[in-house]
């Protein structure tokens, strides 16, 4: 193949491989705590929204004048790391923010300069005139939502948050990373089967979503599951991952928590070094970083153009050779 057309197909196919790895979810920032108005805490109820830029990145609401456990603050195109996470109260914004990092759980009390929502209501009063009847009252309460409670507690997750101070404890779902199950010999550029048990330790049946990070230059068949665990129920998710010869963590995580894993050593295939354009492009993708690739392709770019030389082809000169006299 022409090695003009080979350096050209190697750039469209490498970036192709790293817009496929930078396009790879990341694992959320998960926050909790406590937030204050300017005349006490906060009432249950109201939306928490987190945002990076203009772009809303998770929600959660208020209960007994916190949020979370947790307001998950999602990587959903795996570039917010380091980035600046601003909260907003019932569309008030918070004193504090926060930077955005991969697979951390941050406890963080959000305060607002302002009070806390009211709602004005009326009501009649009837027998004080001589009429009958009578003015209207009014009076000023504090928006909560109706209350989902009986017997003293919430009788759903789905409606604890909506469950005023004195409502007791809510049953949550809580579904666990238990374990990550990784095969004890794991081979570069060879598929492998990852499994994630998990487990509902929480008080109610319900549902979360599972989500793995794996390390740069790897593979893996899909990035996320749902699972759906009665109490006290397990599962085993599994994942199938390709390394390169990178080491590397993995990591797995739920709306509770994280768990990564020790660090992986693929080991060298056995075999001959791939050669030609094929092998190029195994060496290419197997690169731990991008930068690193581009300095070899323009290398390549910048020896094929030094090779080039221009034509210096003499021009045809026409000789008269005389005929012969028979």
């Amino acid at each position: 193949m022409n090695l003009k057309y080979s350096i050209l197909i190697t750039f469209i196919f490498y970036f192709t491989i790293v817009n496929q790895v930078l396009a790879a979810p990341g694992i959320p920032h998960a926050f909790y705590g406590k937030i204050y108005f300017t005349n006490g805490p906060t009432p249950s109820g109201l939306t928490v929204i987190a945002k990076i830029g203009d772009v809303e990145f998770g929600s959660t609401i208020t209960s007994s004048g916190s949020y979370g456990p947790y307001l998950m603050v999602t990587d959903p195109n795996n570039n917010n790391y380091n980035k600046t996470i601003n909260f907003y109260v019932n569309g008030i914004k918070a004193n504090e923010n926060y930077t955005f990092n991969n697979a951390e759980i941050t406890y963080l009390d959000l305060t607002l300069n302002a009070n806390a929502p009211v709602t004005t209501t009326t009501s009649p009063v009837t027998g004080g005139g001589p009429t009958g009847g009578g003015p209207r009252a009014t009076t000023t309460t504090t928006t909560v939502p109706v209350s989902a409670c009986g017997n003293g507690i919430c009788e759903s997750w789905e409606t604890c948050s909506s469950c005023p101070e004195d409502c007791g404890e809510c049953p949550r779902v809580n579904i666990t990373i238990v374990s990550l199950i990784i095969p004890e010999n794991v081979t570069a550029n060879e598929p492998f089967i990852l499994q994630v048990v998990v487990k509902n330790v929480g008080d109610i049946e319900g549902f979360d979503d599972i989500t793995i990070s794996v390390p740069t230059g790897w593979s893996t068949s899909i990035w996320g599951q749902r699972v759906t665990l009665k109490k006290g129920d397990a599962k085993t998710l599994y994942f199938t991952i390709t390394p390169n010869e990178d080491s590397g963590k993995i990591a797995a995580g739920s709306s509770t928590g994280f768990l990564l894993s020790d660090t992986i050593y693929p080991l060298k295939p056995e075999g001959p070094i791939p050669m030609g354009i094929t092998g190029f492009l195994a060496l290419l993708t197997s690169l731990a970083y991008w930068w690193v690739g581009l300095i070899i392709i323009i290398i390549l770019i910048l020896i094929y153009l030094a090779r080039r030389k221009p034509s210096r082809k003499k021009p045809y000169e026409y000789k008269y050779k005389p005929k012969k006299k028979r």
